[in-house]
């Protein structure tokens, strides 16, 4: 979004910035264990403890304020379609909040789940960030560490650990019973965001892979092996399927010199999933209940039938309008709505067909830049949008949502400075 910036350009903004981007990163999967460390530990009211923990929600506004008057002072402002139709999201967010008068402050209260990482990407346009194998790396050394708590404790500690151990109570490991089995979490807030978290990180370490002449060249290949088996263990089905159908496109992708590796990598895949299966059977689990998740299936096709009628049954004004910001997923459970277990349902109920055509555009202006950019995004953001079709994952997951988001913009960044100064520099170059 801004223009490309010469070196002395890199004020004390700038290095605000970056580190704000990278300090979000890294709180940003923590941030549900935080929650409920203060909870536990304190007896803070919940108001005193919302604050705490999403206190870069404030912050990244007031940054976007800031960058954006500095970059029209000093006329740097540049959009690409991406750009311009995440803007019109964002706008169009708002306007839904305010056409829907009687339920102003539910909106006004949801529209951090809907907005969030289209706020992020602003801002990581805005900040003039373009080192996008920096924050790749760095994205991916987190992720790491994650997921080798996720296959720690499915391995080696009890359920419900945290609790028993350091006294942080509903929270963590042992707390899903989806299945009969436990399934991972580490520290985000469940099974299922813990998967989609992950999903960057696998892809991009894979690539690093591929693409070294020696395989543990790069330390980022070394975290492959937790990354995959966490995400696993989270035996979160639209994740996995998503991953499946990114894995295909990835290695349809590959240049032609680092086909070779691919039997390897399948292979690879096969033996985790396999040895990760038959764990679980050993210990009394069934193929069934790991496809079906107990009720879980039946609920969830329940609800996505109920909210794609009420959706399609509305007026011609709540289907082109929306039925207002935070009458469907998480902002639902506090506020009274529609789980309809799908993110484009989501969109559809609280945006109506023209957010969920906004929607529908970003993404395809970001896949169309990504595959002639990036192939590591490009399967990225198809195995989360086949996600999406499932799960919310845009909106109650902002560990990962918000961390791809920023990726995506610093990529854009990164790719359009680069080319102003001659020469090509992609997000997986080695």
């Amino acid at each position: 979004m801004l223009e490309n910036e010469h070196p002395s350009d890199k004020n004390l903004l700038y290095s605000v910035n970056k580190v704000f981007l990278f300090l979000i990163l890294l709180y940003l999967p923590v941030s549900e264990l935080f929650i409920h460390t203060l909870e536990s530990y304190t007896s803070y009211p919940d108001k005193t403890i919302f604050w705490f923990s999403h206190f870069y929600e404030p912050v990244v506004v007031l940054l976007i304020v800031s960058n954006f008057i500095i970059a029209l002072f000093k006329k740097k402002l540049a959009f690409t379609s991406v750009d311009i139709v995440a803007v019109a999201f964002l706008l169009w967010t708002l306007v839904c909040v305010f056409i829907h008068p009687s339920e102003m402050q539910r909106g006004l209260e949801s529209l951090r789940f809907t907005a969030l990482p289209f706020i992020f990407y602003l801002f990581a346009r805005l900040s003039n960030c373009a080192n996008a194998k920096k924050i790749a790396l760095f994205y991916v050394g987190v992720a790491g560490l994650i997921s080798t708590v996720g296959v720690v404790e499915y391995f080696f500690l009890p359920a419900n650990w945290l609790t028993s151990y350091f006294g942080i109570s509903n929270f963590g490991f042992g707390q899903n019973a989806l299945v009969s089995t436990n399934q991972a979490s580490s520290f985000l807030a469940g099974p299922n965001q813990l998967a989609s978290y992950l999903i960057f990180p696998l892809f991009y370490a894979l690539h690093r892979a591929v693409i070294s002449k020696k395989l543990f060249k790069n330390w980022s290949t070394y975290f492959i092996v937790p990354i995959t088996l966490a995400l696993i263990l989270t035996f979160s089905r639209s994740a996995i399927l998503g991953t499946a159908l990114g894995v295909i496109i990835f290695f349809i992708t590959l240049p032609k010199e680092s086909r070779p590796k691919i039997p390897a990598m399948i292979l690879f895949f096969a033996v985790a999933f396999a040895f990760v299966v038959s764990y679980v059977m050993y210990f009394g689990g069934t193929i069934t209940d790991l496809l079906t998740h107990g009720a879980s299936s039946v609920q969830h096709a329940s609800s996505t039938e109920m909210a794609t009628k009420t959706a399609l049954g509305s007026n011609a004004s709540g289907l082109i309008l929306g039925r207002g910001i935070g009458t469907a997923g998480p902002a639902a459970l506090k506020f009274g709505g529609y789980m309809p277990e799908n993110y484009y349902l989501q969109i559809l109920f609280e945006t109506g067909i023209i957010g969920l055509l906004l929607f529908a555009g970003f993404f395809v202006f970001a896949l169309k830049k990504f595959f002639r950019g990036s192939k590591v995004l490009f399967a990225v953001i198809v195995a989360l949008l086949v996600n999406a079709f499932f799960l919310h994952i845009f909106s109650d997951n902002p560990a990962m949502a918000v961390s791809v988001f920023i990726l995506m913009a610093v990529a854009i960044s990164t790719e359009l400075k680069t080319k102003a100064v001659g020469y090509s520099v992609r997000l997986t170059k080695n």
